[in-house]
């Protein structure tokens, strides 16, 4: 088995292969800017191991030494081996709050767009991204006791119609990764409506917070301490929800409104 050993957080993930050109698509792909170490054998948080199967060309895909999900090649396999790692990710975090959303750098400051999955985050981030932003994430905002929200290295997964998308890195776009935390200048709730022009109304921080909460995987009930971790985060940023239309027009207007803020 070829793989590779990360920590994100303090959770241990172990991610392996029986192929060679599998093992390349994880490389690749998963968590792609965390360091790497090798495979041992102690004991992690997760394991995700994907083999070839017999029957076919295709690959099973393990959680945990369990039969979780089946692929028809490498690329189709990512996004798989993506949300199990997530998953124990969210389980395990004791360090940051976790929220749904897209996130993007731009003059010193993050644009935070909460929303949940399917509701068009990556393909707005992607072309945020095109558009001169710092790539953090398309999918979780990892916010610490500051407020400040760190970048989660994992690929965009682009939508060309139903499915779970492809994985592309930031660079493959032309952009920069994030690698330091900073603090949130915006916190934008957008909502999809085809034609629509971007149209942004102030809103109180609270609401900005409610936001967050109403997209955060994780239960306040459980674990009430992100509840401080929002606050600061939205503590010092604007916040504005409205309806946004295609990606590619309402880039510009939420780059120029992040240097306004900054």
């Amino acid at each position: 088995m070829r793989g590779f050993l990360v920590t994100l957080f303090g959770v241990r993930l172990a991610v392996a292969s029986d192929s060679a050109v599998m093992a390349e698509a994880l490389d690749r792909y998963v968590l792609p800017w965390l360091p790497r170490s090798a495979l041992g054998a102690e004991p992690v948080d997760r394991r995700i191991e994907v083999r070839g199967t017999a029957r076919s060309s295709g690959f099973e895909i393990l959680v945990d030494g369990a039969v979780a999900h089946a692929s028809p090649d490498p690329i189709a396999a990512i996004p798989a081996v993506q949300r199990a790692l997530e998953d124990a990710i969210v389980r395990g975090q004791r360090d940051v709050a976790v929220v749904h959303g897209g996130v993007v750098g731009h003059a010193g400051r993050v644009v935070l767009l909460p929303g949940s999955t399917g509701a068009g985050k990556s393909t707005l981030v992607a072309e945020l991204v095109r558009q001169g932003a710092t790539y953090f994430s398309d999918e979780y905002a990892l916010v610490d006791a500051e407020g400040r929200a760190h970048p989660y290295p994992r690929p965009l997964f682009l939508r060309d119609g139903p499915g779970d998308g492809r994985p592309v890195l930031a660079s493959d776009l032309g952009g920069a990764v994030a690698r330091e935390p900073a603090p949130v200048g915006l916190v934008l709730e957008l909502r999809y409506a085809p034609g629509a022009a971007l149209v942004l109304r102030a809103v109180p921080q609270g609401e900005g917070v409610l936001s967050l909460l109403r997209n955060t995987p994780q239960a306040l009930v459980d674990e009430p301490w992100i509840l401080g971790r929002l606050e600061r985060a939205v503590a010092g940023a604007a916040c504005y929800a409205g309806p946004r239309g295609e990606a590619r027009e309402a880039a510009p207007g939420i780059l120029r409104l992040a240097a306004a803020r900054a």
